[in-house]
């Protein structure tokens, strides 16, 4: 299995992820993993809710990519990162999600935050329409138990993603 912390890919263009997958990547599983900045009892519950919900929605671009996705419920207490496992994927789709995923973990301006955060509010609207099943339902449950205890019965609130 060839192990990948995303932020690793902070800055990387997709080729040059691309790149790095064909020299590096001759297992056919990934294990990809995002931080976590958030924790219970040492963060705000709107960063607990933010944090599950980009791990919901790159877990549901990364199961895009196989019929062989699983991930690890992470408890909002501890400290830990989030881990997503896929097998048997192609590497220029994967390197194109990587990429993206990546650009949202750079430094939280510009373009590509904007671009990336869109994408993540155009996720939770799929969802809460149920328009799709998500991929990983622990992260959004995880995502309302928090967004419930902030906004009450009303989750239409505009959070700043």
């Amino acid at each position: 299995m060839h192990f990948i912390h995303i932020t690793e890919f902070v800055g990387w263009k997709e080729e040059t992820i691309l790149e790095y997958l064909h020299v590096n990547a001759d297992e056919t599983a990934f294990d990809i993993t995002i931080p976590k900045s958030s924790r219970l009892f040492f963060s705000d519950y709107n960063d607990i809710a933010i944090d599950y919900l980009r791990a919901a929605y790159i877990g549901q671009e990364l199961s895009k990519l196989t019929d062989a996705f699983t991930y690890t419920p992470i408890d909002p207490q501890t400290n830990e990162h989030i881990s997503f496992v896929i097998h048997n994927v192609n590497l220029e789709q994967l390197a194109e999600t990587l990429s993206k995923i990546a650009h949202g973990f750079g430094t939280g301006d510009g373009e590509d935050a904007i671009s990336f955060n869109e994408e993540v509010a155009h996720f939770l609207d799929q969802v809460l329409e149920n328009n799709i099943a998500p991929a990983c339902p622990y992260f959004i449950d995880i995502y309302n138990e928090f967004i419930s205890d902030i906004f009450g019965a009303d989750e239409d609130e505009d959070l700043d993603l």
